[in-house]
């Protein structure tokens, strides 16, 4: 085996997190990066990372956050991968390690399971929907609103200044108004 293999240390590292990205969040999927977020959402607005695979300039890096976060994920952690650790969450290699991918496997697994899940009852359900419903009705409110106060504004021009170029344009100012509501409206899925 070559003394430095990173393409392929880098292939199976990314396959022991492809397995848990259809339940997380998939930020970065290149060929030197695969980086996951949980769906949780922290009190700074960011998702919670879980982990990485990156290539660097001499190691590919395995980052996995549930080992940083849990004592009891860190007490089993084998010497032979403790060697391997840089920092609380890093294992560093530069060529495949099979049994220590199987480790880092099962740690990672230990780790997915340890995200703490939302708790979501009949009754919050509903209070949820409940609000949702509300945002929706505000937002269709402000866009009638929104329209209706836009045309009530062209319409106020006399007929005369119908041909200017300045209704002109103000024309066109408000077909761009109105499309980028529309792209709002999409967004916002209504």
């Amino acid at each position: 085996m070559p003394k430095n293999d990173f393409q392929e240390t880098f292939k199976q590292l990314k396959a022991i997190f492809k397995l848990y990205a259809p339940k997380l969040h998939v930020v970065h999927d290149t060929d030197t990066n695969y980086y996951l977020d949980t769906h949780r959402v922290m009190k700074n607005k960011h998702r919670l990372f879980f982990g990485a695979v990156r290539t660097g300039k001499a190691y590919v890096s395995f980052h996995l956050m549930p080992v940083y976060a849990s004592a009891e994920l860190q007490k089993t952690i084998s010497p032979e991968l403790k060697k391997r650790m840089q920092g609380k969450s890093c294992f560093n290699f530069k060529t495949p390690d099979e049994k220590l991918f199987k480790e880092l496997g099962k740690l990672t697994k230990a780790g997915f399971e340890k995200i703490p899940r939302p708790r979501i009852s009949a009754e919050n359900t509903l209070t949820m929907n409940d609000s949702l419903i509300a945002r929706y009705r505000r937002w269709f409110d402000y866009e009638k609103d929104s329209h209706r106060k836009t045309l009530d504004s062209l319409q106020a021009v006399s007929a005369e200044l119908h041909e200017s170029e300045e209704f002109r344009k103000a024309v066109y100012l408000v077909g761009h108004i109105v499309a980028a509501r529309a792209c709002g409206c999409f967004a916002r899925g209504h």
